[in-house]
């Protein structure tokens, strides 16, 4: 049994998990409306958007989380339920508390986390790395590539590129819907993982691609480079007026939140992209470049706000559509734009989803986003005549890892975990091209697993009988595929849910951390052994493309 004092020194959030996770889910319009009233003040402000404490995102700050954690503890203050002592994560909460006299005898400590010297020189260092990479990039690019010419006529693409592959994971087959009389295809890349000893091949094969590039590398220059690299300089300049709001029948300043969340973000590559995306965007405008169609690979991330931003300050329509080309996350409200986001101009029109059952996502806060329901390029082999799997064995599993760091190594820890009682599978583990996985990992797993970051989803679908994952699109497509999927989430932040709870089938399973995770794995192979059924219907979640709806939406 836990001692009084270990119980206090749990995060509140943590000690009431289920009444947070309701808080959590249910306060998304509220808290976007604070967010507009702080982002009213520096609409026009690049390096505010750009900014993680402007994302709404819990993978990029702790803003929402903490507003939630307030409400929380006003709900039990309100129902007498508040222990006497309490801890939470950050002396901005605990500022915010101590404003009511509610909470006057309430012992509040908080995890009093300073930004450290060595946090500050490690910021230092990520942005000169990024600083000579891109440099590096950019004088490459000035060696294998011409300049474009007129770019009349012609759709530019957003995608991503790393050195490890250039094979097109966003928008595979594109081109295959496309004839001579359509709309040139230009992508413009965003590199990553990529450094200084890695870019020259990355070059090369982009060179020898046979695809045309436009690269905001070459339209930015060495300045905005390095305004890019060093953005967190420019957060002085916010405007920040004093809110007050009612929660629980008291009236809190939310002010130290804000405060805290800008001075304690981190070194983002999305932010310094975000920046030079918006370089980008003025230069062309600064040589009179009409551009026709741009196709943003949105996830309302800081990359996508400093794009739209400069079609919004510099161009008098945004020839932006927003692409969701992905199975959205329903707890990832930042991809359902805010009025003063939309109002701002950091937002696309128009956002493309994959299936009418998504329609409804970028609306969920300002109804007056414009969606459609755009071809799902990812999911076109879903439609296809599958082959039957043969000679398939029950025994292996494919474990498909998120892009996020902190999700993939919880994976691997739980398969590490019961690696003795897991023996007799084999595991081949699908990496994600944006996360790279701890060398620790490929020595402790290699007595019965394989680590490929080369081989797509739906060919290793066919060499397994049950996914591993977390919130993962594969999830989606492994059950369409008639393939169980266990999910493994942290009971803790981020939230996650892929496939609504009114619509859940059997082949789809949370992993449970108080269980046995092989007897979980077990019950869900006898699913595929007795050829259960998915529930979901194909058509809901997918479009399948077609030369008409693609050229109809990137034309």
């Amino acid at each position: 049994m836990n001692s009084p004092l270990n119980n206090f020194q749990i995060d509140i959030c943590d000690q009431y998990p289920e009444k947070f996770k309701a808080i959590y889910k249910e306060s998304y319009l509220e808290f976007a409306k604070v967010m507009d009233f702080f982002s009213e003040e520096n609409k026009d402000n690049l390096f505010w958007w750009i900014s993680a404490t402007a994302s709404r995102s819990e993978l990029q700050s702790n803003l929402y989380r903490d507003f939630c954690s307030i409400k929380l503890i006003t709900l039990l203050a309100k129902e007498n339920a508040l222990p006497s002592k309490i801890f939470v994560r950050s002396d901005a909460i605990k500022k915010v508390l101590q404003q009511t006299h509610q909470l006057k005898k309430i012992v509040i400590h908080a995890n009093s986390k300073k930004y450290k010297v060595f946090e500050r020189i490690r910021m230092i260092f990520q942005s000169l790395h990024f600083f000579f990479n891109k440099i590096l990039q950019k004088q490459l690019i000035a060696v294998y590539f011409k300049e474009l010419g007129n770019l009349k006529n012609k759709v530019i693409i957003e995608n991503f590129m790393s050195s490890d592959s250039i094979k097109d994971r966003y928008y595979p087959d594109l081109k295959r819907f496309l004839n001579s009389s359509d709309k040139e295809i230009i992508y413009l890349p965003t590199i990553i993982n990529t450094n200084i000893f890695t870019a020259f091949n990355l070059i090369k094969k982009l060179k020898s691609s046979g695809s045309t590039y436009i690269f905001k590398e070459r339209h930015s220059s060495y300045q905005e480079i390095l305004q890019a690299s060093f953005y967190k300089n420019y957060f002085q300049a916010f405007n920040f007026p004093i809110l007050n709001i009612e929660l629980a029948s008291s009236s809190f300043n939310l002010l130290p939140l804000f405060q805290e969340a800008l001075n304690s973000e981190k070194f983002s590559s999305l932010s310094a992209e975000g920046v030079l995306n918006y370089s980008l965007v003025k230069n062309l405008s600064k040589l009179h470049v009409r551009l026709d169609t741009v196709i943003d690979w949105w996830e309302n991330t800081a990359m996508d706000k400093g794009l739209n931003l400069g079609f919004h300050h510099f161009y008098s329509h945004s020839p932006v559509k927003g692409y969701m080309g992905f199975v959205p996350n329903q707890f990832s409200f930042e991809l359902a734009p805010s009025v003063t986001e939309r109002n701002s101009g950091v937002i696309p029109e128009t956002i493309g989803v994959m299936g009418d059952i998504f329609l409804n996502t970028p609306r969920r806060i300002a109804n007056e986003q414009k969606t459609v329901v755009a071809p799902a390029l990812r999911f076109n082999h879903l439609f296809h005549d599958r082959p039957e799997k043969s000679n398939v064995n029950n025994a292996t599993v494919l474990v498909v890892l998120p892009a996020f760091i902190d999700q993939a190594n919880n994976i691997l820890d739980t398969l590490l975990k019961f690696q003795n009682q897991l023996k007799d599978f084999y595991f081949i583990i699908k990496m994600h091209p944006a996360c790279k996985i701890n060398r620790k990992y490929f020595q402790s797993l290699s007595s019965n697993a394989t680590f490929n970051d080369q081989r797509p989803i739906n060919e290793l679908i066919q060499d397994a009988s049950l996914m591993i994952t977390a919130a993962s699109s594969a999830s989606i497509e492994a059950i369409m595929l008639n393939m169980p999927v266990l999910n493994i989430c942290s009971t803790q932040l981020p939230f996650a849910e892929l496939i609504p709870s009114n619509l859940r089938t059997n082949l789809f399973q949370d992993y449970s951390p108080q269980e046995d995770l092989l007897i979980q794995i077990q019950e869900l192979l006898s699913l595929y052994e007795n050829k259960t059924e998915p529930s979901l219907n194909i058509n809901d979640y997918f479009c399948k493309p077609t030369s008409k709806n693609v050229k109809l939406f990137f034309n």
